[in-house]
């Protein structure tokens, strides 16, 4: 499996680590149990209603979204769970 991060997903991880490199860790931290073992339970995964997109979270405040493409991940956007409802 690829995770390829969209602009959108750039941009914001920029701006949410810009000042925070312990957050930005911790992202790529949950990056990468994602892609050791997208069912771990720390990720709490699951798909957003009425949707194809999927939600991880990175901790208590901040998720990350994303959409399976083929064989792909394709990370959508990354913020607190105002980001996509």
């Amino acid at each position: 499996m690829a995770i390829k991060p969209s602009t959108k997903y750039q941009k914001s991880f920029i701006k949410l680590t810009k000042n925070n490199r312990q957050l930005g860790n911790q992202i790529i931290t949950t990056l990468n149990t994602f892609k050791n073992n997208p069912n771990h339970p720390s990720l709490q995964l699951h798909k957003l209603k009425n949707s194809e997109v999927w939600s991880i979270s990175v901790n208590m405040q901040i998720r990350i979204i994303f959409i399976y493409q083929n064989k792909d991940t394709i990370l959508i956007d990354i913020g607190t769970h105002s980001i996509y409802n």
